[in-house]
């Protein structure tokens, strides 16, 4: 791309990594003129898998989006499927098991809640299929310095001096936005005293599609399936706890650490093995004021962050980019017009607002360690998984359905 060359696009989307190369994906199968780029490189990988081993958990719809853009078939290969949903109430002190509820998605008529897949792979893929789309283009390390928004387009510079004009900016570049800064909209930041540790383990037990979250005093451990790999059972993990406890655990030797997570998961996965790096992020919540300025969109992790509970965060990302394809889809004549985003807005702020305060509150009663929180916390976990009603309404609300 020449930068002495004012290029137009139909959408210009800032932001490569799984959300914007998705939006991309999606957007660019209709037919669109698309530019996705992103100030950094993508993550090099090694047969498919990167080395901290990340994975996110996609629920029907997100998976059936793939499928609609054909790439599902070459990414199902290293999926694996999330059967069971199992939540255990640990209490505080020594950790046993005091209330286990399991959520099984067949009594919604689902066979599975959706399947655990490598982000490398899945971006690895998108990527493929995106460069087989003649009318998308991806940039990699080259990213967005300037944006000037019109009644009528957004006109755009490019960190290398390319300049860009479009109907439609798409704002995809994470937590820090610097596009939603640049459009004027704050966000609203809550801040827990935790952190999150993720990292891959083997174990010697065979985890059965189970994927597990332990409630304890200081926060959240949940394991989650993930394929087997050279014949060892596999699961990615997610701890939370209290800032210096993570500190502390990431500073472990790798045995040391091992018995450690041994204790901590109750001993549900047998002996473990550490099979990747451990890397570690602040755990908060946060919302932007709106989810639309001038000739621009936002979504993902510019729009809403929320803790790494019951793998919510990617799955609302896939419902932003679900909803605002359809609102452009219906007018393709006018991408970009304010009634279209207020109503992209008005369809995803709400339901964006609501999990974060019930994903937050989770986030919340998951560190207490007063008496009273961790009697309520057993109670609302026995309420949830015995009333048979009720454990309908939540399957279908994690997943993001309606309640039949």
């Amino acid at each position: 791309m020449s930068r002495f060359t004012l290029r137009e696009f139909d959408i210009v989307i800032a932001g490569g990594r799984l959300g914007g190369l998705f939006a991309a994906a999606i957007i660019g199968a209709s037919g669109y003129r698309v530019l996705c780029c992103d100030s950094k490189q993508l993550p090099v990988t090694t047969n498919g898998r990167s080395s901290d081993g990340r994975t996110t958990a996609l629920f029907l719809p997100a998976v059936d989006a793939l499928r609609d853009v054909g790439v599902w078939d070459q990414i199902e290969p290293f999926s694996e499927p999330l059967e069971v949903m199992r939540i255990i109430d640990a209490g505080d002190g020594t950790p046993q098991s005091r209330r286990i509820r399991d959520f099984d998605p067949t009594s919604i008529s689902e066979s599975c809640f959706g399947w655990c897949i490598p982000n490398s792979v899945l971006m690895s893929r998108l990527s493929q299929k995106i460069n087989h789309l003649p009318n998308v283009e991806i940039l990699t390390g080259i990213g967005v310095s300037s944006v000037l928004t019109r009644t009528d387009e957004v006109r755009i510079r490019l960190s290398d001096g390319t300049r860009v004009r479009t109907k439609l900016l798409v704002a995809a570049d994470g937590r820090e936005s610097s596009i939603r800064t640049a459009v004027g909209l704050r966000c609203r930041t809550f801040r827990f005293s935790q952190k999150a540790l993720t990292f891959n383990l083997f174990h010697t037990r065979p985890h059965c599609g189970v994927s597990t979250e332990i409630y304890r005093s200081g926060g959240t451990f949940t394991s989650v399936p993930v394929p087997d790999e050279d014949g060892n059972h596999a699961s990615a993990i997610v701890w939370m706890e209290r800032a210096a406890e993570i500190a502390a655990l990431k500073r472990l030797p790798a045995s040391e650490f091992e018995s450690r997570v041994r204790y901590r998961s109750l001993g549900l996965l047998g002996d473990v093995r550490l099979a990747s790096d451990r890397n570690e992020w602040s755990v908060v919540a946060q919302i932007a004021e709106r989810f639309f300025a001038e000739r621009t969109a936002i979504i993902a992790e510019a729009a809403h962050v929320l803790p790494p509970i019951g793998a919510q965060g990617f799955n609302m990302t896939i419902g932003d980019i679900l909803g605002l394809h359809k609102i452009i889809c219906e007018v393709p004549e006018d991408l970009g017009n304010s009634k279209g985003l207020l109503r992209y807005h008005r369809a995803r702020y709400p339901e964006a607002a609501a999990r974060l305060v019930g994903i937050g509150g989770l986030s919340f009663v998951s560190m207490a360690r007063d008496p009273v929180l961790t009697s309520l916390r057993r109670l609302g976990l026995s309420i949830a998984g015995d009333i048979e009603p009720l454990r309908r309404i939540l399957m279908r609300g994690a997943l993001g359905q309606r309640a039949a």
